[in-house]
């Protein structure tokens, strides 16, 4: 990764457990490249927040975060199964059993990268199922499934929105809408951001297409 930790990041999330030593992961705010900073992280019991898929809870998955060796092992590591999305599965399983710390400060650079296996989309689609399936064993949570796996294939239509793939976009308007029709509204302003995405102007300048609504977030 070409993330940078800014010098003070491991001081003050180790501040952050000693005094709550209780915490299962700190993380913290970031700066992403072309994106800007990001300090709207949650701290608590945010595992139900995690799974809605609705905004970014735990900020930049990977780079940000702080885990006690204890509690990587506690919950079994990263899944080995996952080539894309396999931080956001770690981060789940530890909010899931323990509450989350978050330090209010940007302490991480994040790079974007227009390469890499976060493009991947097919792969995200099947790492994210593959969390999915093993966050909603627990029947306690199938009230929120749909609205879940809903959110997964608007996230989804959105990065195939962006990277031109029509084909792949319809098809995961499609899936989003089975799981959760209240989507529609949102599916329905695209016609708009296509016309206007794909404008003389936008072609000519080399411009790309926008609509994911920051739904790269499974992505760090």
């Amino acid at each position: 990764s070409d993330d940078v930790w800014l010098p003070r990041k491991l001081e003050l999330q180790l501040q952050r457990f000693d005094v709550g030593p209780e915490l299962g992961l700190i993380h913290c705010g970031a700066d992403f490249e072309g994106a800007g900073p990001r300090l709207g992280g949650m701290e608590g019991w945010v595992s139900t927040e995690i799974l809605r898929l609705d905004r970014d809870v735990i900020v930049a998955h990977g780079s940000s975060v702080m885990v006690p060796k204890r509690v990587a092992e506690e919950v079994g590591g990263f899944d080995v199964r996952m080539r894309v999305s396999e931080d956001w599965d770690f981060c789940y399983r530890i909010a899931a059993r323990h509450r989350i710390g978050f330090v209010p400060e940007v302490l991480v650079r994040c790079a974007r990268h227009t390469t890499g296996l976060h493009r991947d989309f097919a792969q995200m689609e099947h790492g994210m199922g593959l969390a999915l399936e093993k966050a909603f064993t627990d029947p306690a949570l199938q009230p929120l499934r749909r609205h879940a796996y809903g959110r997964l294939h608007r996230i989804l239509a959105g990065c195939y929105f962006q990277n031109r793939q029509w084909k792949q976009f319809a098809q995961q308007v499609v899936k989003s809408l089975r799981c959760d029709v209240r989507n529609l509204g949102y599916f329905a302003a695209y016609p708009l951001r296509r016309a206007r995405n794909l404008s003389p102007v936008i072609l000519s300048e080399g411009g790309g297409t926008g609509g994911s609504e920051k739904d790269l977030k499974l992505r760090k």
